[in-house]
């Protein structure tokens, strides 16, 4: 570990870092109480003043947003901290291109990053660094090839919970059929096959108390479908997965057995950084994976014929999404939500006679009564719309107060992009150019005999990884400046039109116009189970439309602290 200067330990002020991800949460000597015992021993033995103890609880090294991170910039901007202490070098980072970043922009603070497994010396810490880096890519790329080779010999990829209907064996690489369950899914697939629609059999199975394969009491439609759509449970016959197995994963079968199919792997999930605004939940994006690049893996037979779950595939092979009759403009839909679950209320229409009722409605409990959510109130849609419009004309009547506020929701958000950004883009550019300029210099070499062929191509090789990992950063980066240079376009706009009264003129905006602006100046309405409508946008204001009766209602404003939009 470096060593400070006479009498300058007694002076430090030092926050404790402490980070465990979730692959780590098992693993001995990376639990968190485990490493605040030994940077609290360290720190009395030096005689520190401890300023706070930050923990990143189930967050990866390889993660450059973290809820610890940014409190420990705001500890160092605010001048009061002089040291971060960790137990490893690698608790800060995983990622070396990360801390160095970091770092730097630590040092730019007048705070240092110390672990206590720090040599002192520069070179022996960066290689340190280097191998943690290049060991997380090498254990990523061998679990995967080890999976997919798995796959390919016949055995399942086995997950937190196996398909409904089956459980793992023992040695978890393939299922055993569980009856009672599977009886539930030939259940689903008669009815289905015998006409019932998909909602009508989800109804059925929450009518005869059977339980949800993750345990509750309502079963979802999507769930209801995929238990149709799965080819685990249609058995196929041995000769016909000779074309789509191994000759390995064929030994393991019986030449007259039939067998169900899964195939592997189903769909690629990058996990996405996380959003510091969102409480550091990391986004997820999905994608399905073509049939030709899956691996087959024959499992044990279901028992249900194959003939009836092609009857059941057959009755909603037609099935689309149910189409609009009227052409009613929704102008809250996108940015109307319920208290009570979150979700987007649903648009509802109803007919009496020769009469038309618009509804907005909880969609939670519309399908599931109160087992799904408490808000059973609709929302009546002109009554409603009428309102908010009307609290929003009078929130924009004070041009200057809307602008200030503007200014301030854009500085909050730009400060908050600018911290999660890390290094600097412009070094890791300039770090790109040097790469480039170390490749010519190598052939150059190469070219004068003074490198061998084998020399060349290994030192092309560390460029070539060191190249993509400075090109993937810049391009999250300036992924991360493109979001504020649109922050930036929206709220440049939002002024433009606040100082030319674009806003004063909702009132006489055509509907569907009306629904794009509410959505361009950040609207949110939330619906609450006393009838009140609670309006925010993005420029620190908020809003209250208030039902007393059916036919009474309020509008009253209030201003609040300023908010990123």
């Amino acid at each position: 570990m470096q060593s400070f200067g006479a009498g300058e330990s007694k002076a430090m002020r030092v926050a404790l870092y402490i980070r465990v991800s979730t692959d780590e949460q098992a693993e001995h000597g990376y639990s968190i109480p485990e490493q605040r015992r030994e940077l609290m021993a360290h720190v009395e033995r030096e005689g520190w003043s401890v300023v706070d103890v930050i923990e990143d609880d189930g967050y990866s090294g390889a993660v450059g947003i973290r809820p610890g991170l940014e409190r420990i910039t705001t500890l160092a901007e605010a001048g009061n901290l002089d040291v971060v202490l960790a137990k490893k070098r690698n608790r800060f980072f995983r990622d070396r291109f990360l801390r160095m970043g970091f770092e730097r922009s630590m040092r730019e603070l007048g705070v240092r990053l110390v672990a206590l497994d720090d040599t002192g010396h520069r070179f022996a810490d960066a290689m340190m660094d280097e191998f943690g880096d290049w060991f997380r890519e090498e254990v990523s790329k061998n679990t995967i090839a080890g999976r997919m080779e798995k796959a390919r010999e016949g055995k399942l990829i086995a997950t937190h919970t196996p398909i409904y209907g089956f459980e793992y064996t023992e040695d978890r690489n393939g299922f055993i059929v569980r009856r009672d369950r599977m009886g539930v899914v030939e259940r689903i697939i008669r009815e289905v096959a015998d006409g019932t629609p998909l909602h009508a059999a989800k109804r059925s199975l929450e009518r005869g108390g059977i339980p949800a394969p993750a345990g509750g009491a309502l079963w979802g439609v999507k769930t209801v479908r995929e238990i149709v759509r799965e080819d685990a449970y249609r058995p196929v016959p041995y000769e016909h997965l000779v074309p789509l197995l191994t000759a390995e994963a064929l030994s393991r079968l019986d030449t007259g057995g039939e067998y169900g199919l899964v195939w592997y792997p189903k769909r690629r999930i990058t996990t996405l950084e996380p959003d510091a605004a969102r409480g550091y939940r990391r986004p997820q994006r999905t994608a399905y994976h073509e049939r030709d690049a899956q691996v087959a893996i024959p499992v044990v037979s279901s028992g249900i014929p194959a003939a009836l779950i092609d009857a059941a595939r057959a009755r909603i092979a037609g099935n689309r999404p149910t189409r609009r009759t009227h052409k009613r403009v929704y102008q809250l839909a996108g940015v109307f939500r319920c208290a009570g679950c979150g979700h987007l209320m649903a648009t509802n229409r109803k007919v009496s006679g020769s009469k038309e009722y618009f509804y907005y409605r909880c969609p939670q409990h519309q399908r599931d009564g109160y087992a799904g959510c408490a808000m059973a109130r609709g929302f009546p849609a002109d009554r409603t719309e009428r309102r908010v419009l009307r609290a929003v004309l009078d929130a924009v009547k004070n041009r200057d107060e809307l602008i200030r506020k503007a200014n301030e929701s854009f500085e909050s958000e730009k400060l908050s992009l600018m911290r999660a950004g890390g290094a600097d883009a412009a070094d890791w550019r300039r770090r790109l150019d040097g790469v480039e300029r170390q490749r010519a210099n190598y052939q150059r070499a190469f070219a004068a005999e003074a490198l061998s062929l084998d020399d060349l191509r290994e030192r092309t090789a560390e460029l070539d990884r060191e190249r993509e990992h400075l090109k993937r950063l810049v391009e999250e980066h300036e992924g991360r400046e493109e979001r504020l240079r649109k922050l930036e376009d929206a709220r440049d706009k939002a002024i433009e039109q606040i100082r030319r009264g674009e806003w004063g003129r909702l009132g006489i905006t055509a509907p569907e116009a009306r629904r794009e602006r509410y959505r361009e100046i950040g609207l949110k309405a939330v619906a609450g189970g006393n009838g009140s409508v609670r309006l925010s946008w993005g420029v620190g204001q908020e809003s209250e439309v208030v039902c007393t009766s059916n036919t009474n209602w309020s509008v009253g404003i209030r201003t609040t602290a300023s908010r990123p939009p």
